[in-house]
């Protein structure tokens, strides 16, 4: 029977709706109203869902962009924990020499493990790290001499700013994601909005409302096949995940699930191939709904993702569906 909740709750408020597949709905609904919009009834609702959409649509995009400013930040403080690492392995002659040896205790300060500490430091090792030669070469400054000294002295410095740039990218990736959920919201409510207004045109008219809402869109076909890949990539890595051909009617969903690293998707004509032009990027933390048409030639059957970070692992969802 009708209840409330039913009736008024928000029509498209679910975690199985993904945000493009929410934003194509949108844009398709608009486009049946405009072409039913022949006595203008509907000039208001196509104004509302249009600037909704937009928005939703202009978030996704500024998402992707700020994942890719976050991602340069990222492989700077990368670059930043390696080059230390190769500083401290390189300088240690040559601080040894300024201090007398490695068995004197000024020379230990810096190196009281060895190289060991220095070798594969990890960025919660960093502070500790680095704090301890910026305090060593001050204490030893003029052991060390002008050049030596400015270069171990700046260490610390160089790894904090590292560590604040991609704090504050972070910050701006989430400031987006909050932006991009509430224009979901909007969108969700804009629609729900729609649906009462052309229902109100035709009360129990189905037929009225199917021509104008494809809800199809808004899940994956039930009656299609479900194929779901997951698993992990090491950085660098690739995998060949799938062998067959797709037709037209399939979709990928791809969700990375990763906190700090990237994936490709591609099709290629052997299943240790390369990355192509038309390899599809997955941002961190993202889903995006792929035409397998686009990844590459149709007559090419191994489905490969790779993970392009340089450092971090990439933790992978691969739905096929058809």
């Amino acid at each position: 029977m009708p209840t409330a909740e039913n009736l008024f709750k928000n029509f498209f408020k679910s975690s199985l709706i993904i945000a493009a597949r929410l934003y194509a709905f949108a844009q398709n609904t608009l486009n049946n109203l405009i072409i039913a919009n022949g006595s203008g009834v509907y000039n208001d609702i196509i104004k509302e869902l249009t600037d909704a959409n937009t928005l939703l649509g202009t978030d996704l995009g500024l998402v992707d962009t700020n994942e890719a400013v976050k991602r340069g930040a990222t492989l700077t403080n990368d670059q930043v924990l390696k080059k230390f690492s190769t500083i401290m392995s390189e300088e240690k002659p040559f601080i040894a020499r300024a201090l007398g040896g490695e068995e004197d205790p000024r020379f230990i300060e810096f190196y009281p493990n060895g190289l060991e500490d220095y070798t594969n430091p990890t960025k919660t090792d960093m502070p500790v790290l680095t704090n301890r030669i910026n305090t060593a070469a001050i204490k030893y400054e003029k052991e060390l001499g002008i050049s030596l000294f400015d270069k171990l002295v700046v260490l610390e410095s160089q790894w904090t700013q590292s560590r604040d740039v991609q704090e504050k990218k972070k910050g701006s990736v989430a400031d987006a994601k909050k932006v991009r959920d509430l224009h979901i919201t909007d969108v969700q409510l804009v629609l729900t909005k729609t649906v009462h207004v052309v229902a109100a045109q035709a009360p129990g008219d189905v037929a009225h409302g199917a021509a104008i809402f494809d809800f199809s869109l808004l899940y994956p076909r039930a009656n299609q096949k479900h194929t779901l890949l997951e698993g992990q990539l090491d950085f660098g890595d690739k995998k060949m995940i799938s062998n067959r051909l797709f037709a037209d009617n399939v979709e990928i969903v791809a969700t990375n699930e990763s906190d700090n690293s990237e994936f490709v998707i591609y099709l290629s004509a052997t299943p240790n191939g390369d990355p192509t032009a038309k390899a599809v990027t997955v941002p961190f933390d993202q889903t995006i709904l792929i035409n397998p048409a686009t990844l590459g030639d149709p007559k090419h059957p191994f489905l490969i993702i790779k993970n392009t970070s340089a450092v971090n692992p990439s933790k992978y969802k691969i739905e096929i569906i058809g």
